[in-house]
């Protein structure tokens, strides 16, 4: 292009460590960045309204779960570019984004490193049965209830950025939200978003959420076993992708099957802790108190092993203590409480480290589905 100028004017080759700033490369990594400011503004107006001492809880709880898992996120990063420069045979110091990103798919690295041994997996599957099970039921049940709009959102954005993050945004909408309640903007009294009706009291799942939820629940039990195959990431695509068909609102409800919700939250539990049986099973040679010590001790130490384990382990770590805050914050505002609906609590609590969230998370939303919804307090 520059051929006819002299060549003392012509611009000189750039120098051979030289990288332009952006290149098609790194097209992906800017639009997941985007991507989640694209949904944390969509999802602002269900925030919008004057804070309650409930939702500012949730909302610092959403900020120390970020905190917390994106430092060890920026740290996977970190960790993964040098280790693509070491393939390379480069110096870290001369390697370049670009070329870091051409070799390395962060969405199947960071997926493999929590998969790979069976106490990485202890954790991980704390979360995906978790979010495959309860949390998407919560997540629909509870924005048709309360026009919550964009559920998907929460949804997607818990996958993208921490499910412990979109939860307690979620829990923090559910609690500036009355049942039947549009959330809308002030400004104008406009309506951002147009939510879904909301349904009957008694109205049952559809069709549609109990076959995403079991469809999703089962690629979790296939994921250890698709490692290192060409089907792991079709498994783990299907399993995000399963999670946001039903909350999507151009999808209308379609009659269900003949259960209640509380039913279904039973079941995913149910599932949840068939899953946890085999991986304790592996952990644990004998029923035994020392056994049971050293697990502990390992499940520590495997929090800490790799960049990608760590967040993902505090992922799951924020998601059950959130969870549990949540749990108490609701059943004390049941108008008539019981020593034994105390204990209750008290025991699901105390059992979730143990059988996971997706566990206690699930048994204690189907208790609360039973409870009449004349006699929760009103903010």
């Amino acid at each position: 292009m520059s051929s006819w100028l002299p060549k003392a004017l012509a611009p000189a080759p750039p120098p051979a460590w030289y990288a332009p700033l952006l290149e098609p490369e790194h097209l992906p990594l800017i639009g997941y960045m985007s991507s989640i400011g694209l949904l944390l503004g969509l999802l602002s107006p269900s925030l919008s309204r004057a804070l309650t001492r409930r939702s500012a809880l949730y909302l610092v709880l959403a900020l120390g779960s970020l905190g917390y898992t994106w430092y060890y996120m920026v740290m996977f990063f970190e960790r993964s570019f040098v280790e693509a420069a070491l393939r390379a045979n480069v110096s870290a110091r001369v390697f370049t984004t670009k070329a870091w990103l051409r070799d390395t798919s962060l969405f199947v690295e960071a997926w493999g490193r929590v998969c790979e041994t069976a106490k990485r997996w202890w954790w991980s599957e704390q979360l995906c049965g978790w979010t495959a099970g309860p949390f998407t039921v919560f997540l629909e049940r509870e924005s048709r209830l309360r026009n919550i709009p964009r559920a998907w959102g929460f949804m997607l954005l818990g996958q993208i950025v921490a499910i412990s993050v979109a939860q307690n945004l979620f829990f923090a909408a559910h609690s500036l939200a009355l049942p039947g309640r549009t959330l809308a903007s002030k400004p104008q009294g406009r309506t951002l978003a147009v939510p879904r009706a909301s349904p009957p009291q008694n109205a049952g799942p559809s069709w549609l959420l109990c076959a995403c939820v079991l469809a999703s629940l089962s690629t979790v039990a296939y994921t250890p076993s698709t490692l290192n195959s060409p089907s792991f990431l079709v498994n783990l695509l299907v399993m995000h992708v399963l999670l946001i068909l039903p909350l999507l609102p151009s999808i209308p409800s379609s009659t269900g099957p003949r259960i209640s919700y509380a039913q279904l939250y039973l079941a995913t539990a149910a599932i949840a802790l068939l899953l946890r049986i085999p991986t304790y099973l592996s952990l644990l040679p004998s029923l035994s108190l020392a056994n049971a010590t050293n697990l502990a001790r390992d499940a520590v130490k495997t929090l800490y092993e790799h960049p990608a384990q760590t967040s993902i382990g505090y992922d799951v770590v924020w998601a059950s203590a959130s969870f549990v805050v949540w749990m108490a914050v609701e059943f004390g505002r049941r108008e008539h409480r019981t020593f034994g609906g105390l204990l209750a609590v008290i025991g699901l609590a105390l059992a979730t480290p143990v059988v996971g969230v997706a566990v206690s998370g699930g048994v204690f939303l189907a208790w609360r589905e039973s409870w009449d919804a004349g006699r929760v307090k009103v903010d």
